[in-house]
């Protein structure tokens, strides 16, 4: 039987969560499903929602507020010491359509690390459709050390995959995530990419993260490096990636790594990159590069 743990992050989620909850044990799957919290310092009452739901699939797991990125590595980790066979990514304020595991689990069918994403139907806080998103580029190695083509909440895992996983050795150093996971998966897994999205993705005030592109992003991110200088960039990424993963490298990808780093505190030899490369990069993504690095 075919058993899936979803790890649920949840961070003041009471606005959303039941509702989240519901479509989490309404998924139509062939096997048994449990969920696995990690409360990153709620205030709002989340924690006396799980409690009072006494419900033997549902284990929580209490911590202090790491912030999204951190508390879903923790949640990786402790997913390694349960018994899963797949392993679903999940936010607490979106909504599941009934099908959305199980079409995961049927696109993944293999036995080797295998990481399945999709693309996602935009909403907003009542659920009603803003658009459809799908990431732009390709999944080469080159592309996603230039931009993330993963967006966590639709992941699913398999064993394999969470067992070969290498962790960032300090994930302070990762910009997301979610784009660890794409990077690792570039590396040495198979990736099943799913134009077709089973996921209401809720854009709204309080998301940790949301889908943010174009030029808007762009003045932004401008607007935080020329104020405080301390944003973690693409290369401070991919120091870590190479840190804590070269060894499953391939020897192409540690040369493209190599010159990909010489370009750290040199905007020359990032252009190079750029020129070098330009077929697997999307020009939103070389331009944030040369500029931000």
């Amino acid at each position: 039987m075919t058993r899936v743990v979803v790890l649920l992050s949840t961070w003041n989620g009471m606005r959303f969560l039941p509702e989240q909850i519901e479509t989490l044990f309404a998924q139509e799957l062939k096997g048994e499903l449990s969920i696995l919290v990690r409360d990153d310092g709620s205030t709002d009452g989340t924690l006396d929602y799980l409690s009072a739901l006494d419900d033997p699939r549902i284990r929580v797991v209490e911590g202090r507020n790491l912030g999204p990125r951190g508390s879903y590595f923790e949640l990786l980790r402790l997913a390694r010491e349960t018994g899963g066979d797949y392993f679903a990514l999940c936010d607490q304020d979106d909504f599941w359509q009934s099908g959305k595991i199980a079409r995961a689990i049927s696109l993944i069918k293999c036995d080797a690390p295998a990481l399945y994403t999709s693309s996602l139907n935009l909403v907003d806080e009542e659920l009603a459709p803003i658009g459809h998103y799908r990431h732009p580029g390709d999944r080469s190695f080159v592309f996603t050390l230039l931009s993330n083509y993963v967006t966590g909440c639709t992941c699913v895992m398999n064993r394999a995959f969470l067992d070969w996983m290498p962790f960032p050795v300090n994930p302070d150093n990762t910009l997301m995530h979610d784009w660890w996971l794409a990077s690792v998966a570039t590396i040495g897994a198979q990736v099943f990419y799913d134009e077709d999205s089973l996921i209401l993705y809720r854009q709204h005030a309080s998301n940790h993260v949301g889908i943010n592109t174009g030029l808007a992003e762009f003045l932004a991110k401008l607007r935080r490096a020329m104020t405080d200088g301390t944003e973690l960039s693409r290369l401070d990424h991919a120091r870590e990636l190479e840190n804590s993963a070269g060894d499953k490298m391939s020897s192409a990808q540690r040369e493209i790594m190599s010159e990909f780093l010489a370009g750290r505190h040199n905007r020359f030899r990032r252009a190079q990159f750029i020129l070098r490369h330009r077929e697997n990069m999307t020009v939103a993504s070389a331009l944030r590069f040369l500029v931000f690095g």
